[in-house]
């Protein structure tokens, strides 16, 4: 795929916007097709109703049921990945390690950074959240505005989730990272410092499922500085294209 892409961008009325790229004039029509397709998916899962050919995507403003199906996919991430910290753990471990095993081993902070920022991709969520902040999401239709709110509040709930596993990853890979310097990142050590990890890791999953019963306000609609569907489609556009515990040292022993 060509390294720059030019991408257009124009206002339909009422609400719409229209986005087309030049790839074909450098790739091939089929890889614009494909392009659009992958731009499509991305925007539907946002809640736009979107439609795509191998000219054009058209945005045409909100879809009840793409916003449906996006709330449908938060509680999903929210019952699934996002309840496993255990996951998270060994991934951290497993990344550290690798990291820690490298001829010219980086510094001690850098190991944990590197096994945080693979735990962020793994997770997916954070960067997808990322991309839409400061957005304002409104809809004249009531049944729309409804969905919208549901579907920030939970958004809410899954930027809390993720920030519950990167401070266990930090705090995991941190503690493999000293653990590793004094006996070597083996299948011991690891198993180790999760065996270590388990009983803190259940009871940080029990708080943060209790969490959600204490009353936790969720975010209005509204608020933020306010971007024009064009803006929005602009911003998802360029996003696109580019052993025992005891005596280890390990901090719940």
């Amino acid at each position: 795929m060509p390294t720059e892409v030019g991408i257009g961008v124009a206002q339909l009325a009422p609400d719409g916007v229209q986005v087309w790229t030049d790839i074909a004039d450098v790739a091939g029509q089929g890889l614009a097709w494909v392009l659009h397709q992958r731009m499509a998916r991305s925007l539907t899962r946002v809640g736009w109703h979107v439609v795509a050919d191998e000219e054009q995507v058209l945005v045409l403003g909100w879809s009840t049921r793409c916003l449906s199906h996006r709330a449908r996919l938060l509680r999903g991430a929210l019952q699934g990945r996002l309840a496993d910290f255990w996951a998270t753990a060994q991934h951290a471990v497993a990344c550290t390690a690798q990291v820690h095993g490298a001829r010219e081993r980086p510094a001690h902070a850098d190991i944990v950074t590197a096994a945080c920022a693979e735990v962020t991709q793994q997770l997916g969520w954070p960067q997808r959240l990322a991309d839409l902040d400061g957005w304002q999401r409104t809809s004249a239709v009531a049944d729309q505005q409804l969905l919208l709110a549901q579907v920030v509040g939970l958004e809410a709930k899954v930027r809390r989730a993720c920030q519950e596993h990167l401070v266990i990853a930090r705090l995991v890979a941190d503690t493999a990272c000293r653990q590793f310097a004094r006996t070597g990142p083996g299948r011991s050590a690891r198993r180790q410092v999760l065996e270590a990890a388990r009983p803190w890791l259940r009871a940080r999953q029990i708080l943060a499922a209790s969490a959600d019963l204490v009353g936790n306000p969720l975010p209005t609609v509204a608020g933020g500085p306010a971007a024009s569907l064009t803006d929005r489609v602009i911003a998802a556009s360029v996003a696109i294209g580019r052993g025992s515990a005891a005596g280890s040292g390990l901090p719940w022993s």
